[in-house]
């Protein structure tokens, strides 16, 4: 399936799979609810200690803000550089 969307952009041109019709699933409140509902709940607290540290004046709870905003960051350019290469490899 693979050669075939790479030769012709379909997946069922030339790999002799049957061509099988999608379907369309209605959109859900729950799930908007809920995906912001755990949005709230674990991001709220985090960035309010996380201002809490910055803002306390000590060092030490400055560095550790620093640090953690520091460690994120770095996570997320590694895995956007990965998901680069693995999309530009292909």
């Amino acid at each position: 399936m693979t050669d075939s969307f790479f030769s012709t952009g379909d997946f069922f041109a030339e790999s002799g799979v049957k061509r099988i019709e999608g379907y369309h699933l209605p959109r859900r409140y729950y799930s908007l609810i809920n995906t912001v509902t755990w949005g709230f709940v674990v991001v709220v607290p985090m960035v309010y200690y996380l201002l809490r540290l910055l803002t306390s004046g000590s060092t030490m709870y400055v560095s550790i803000g620093v640090g953690i905003i520091g460690i994120c960051k770095y996570n997320l350019y590694v895995s956007l550089k990965r998901h680069y290469l693995n999309v530009t490899n292909l």
